[in-house]
């Protein structure tokens, strides 16, 4: 199974795997009680709908030193975005976002 977040999760134009990921929702219906739950579980059934797919070549897993997770468990080092081409801000709070804020608002101003 390929190392799949969902918050980076993007699809080429033209591929549909909504069956795949149906077919996880109804078994994770059947198979998850309402105290299972996470807010991650839906990673899982990404990461399975892909799996087919990844074995076959036809997808293309983005390099983890550029697209980072970062959050008080991920990436904790991370000073600065120089190295990063993109990040997912991780946790309900998002507390990279925050700590990256400036940087942010520094490169959108930049850019425009």
């Amino acid at each position: 199974t390929p190392f799949v977040n969902a918050g980076l999760f993007i699809q080429k134009a033209g591929y549909d795997i909504t069956c795949e990921l149906e077919e996880q929702l109804s078994w994770w219906k059947e198979n998850i009680s309402k105290e299972e739950e996470t807010h991650h579980d839906e990673q899982g059934a990404l990461a399975i709908a892909l799996t087919p797919h990844h074995v076959a070549g036809a997808v293309q897993i983005l390099p983890k030193d550029k697209y980072l997770l970062i959050g008080p468990n991920e990436n904790t080092e991370l000073n600065n975005l120089e190295p990063v081409t993109l990040f997912h801000a991780v946790y309900p709070e998002h507390p990279a976002f925050y700590k990256f804020r400036e940087d942010i608002l520094e490169l959108i101003n930049t850019e425009s």
